[in-house]
């Protein structure tokens, strides 16, 4: 059992005697971390991309994944440009040329 689940299964308990110290259950919950979003691969971002690429445009995915909090193999965060490379790579070739055609969501 790792540590992050040995945490989600102690949580209830952490929650209870923080209410009982605290008195009020949003100080409660303010003072346990959250936890964390389920580990994403880049399998999953670069078909986040390719999925956005066919209805936005690169800034806009940028914006998406930045808000997100995904990052770049290298651990950068997300450009226009990172985003075109990997769209066009994803994409057919059709489908890239038919959302060149298609004016942009903004």
């Amino acid at each position: 059992m790792t540590r992050t689940e040995e945490f989600q299964e102690l949580r209830p308990l952490l929650f209870a005697i923080a209410y009982r110290i605290l008195g009020s259950v949003s100080d409660a919950e303010d003072g346990l971390p959250r936890p964390k979003p389920p580990y994403r691969t880049s399998e999953d971002t670069i078909s986040l991309i390719g999925r956005l690429a066919a209805r936005y445009d690169d800034s806009m995915i940028t914006k998406v994944l930045n808000q997100q909090q995904r990052r770049t193999a290298t651990g950068m965060s997300f450009t226009p440009a990172n985003v075109a490379t990997t769209a066009s790579a994803t994409a057919s070739p059709p489908a890239r040329a038919e959302q060149a055609r298609t004016p942009t969501v903004r």
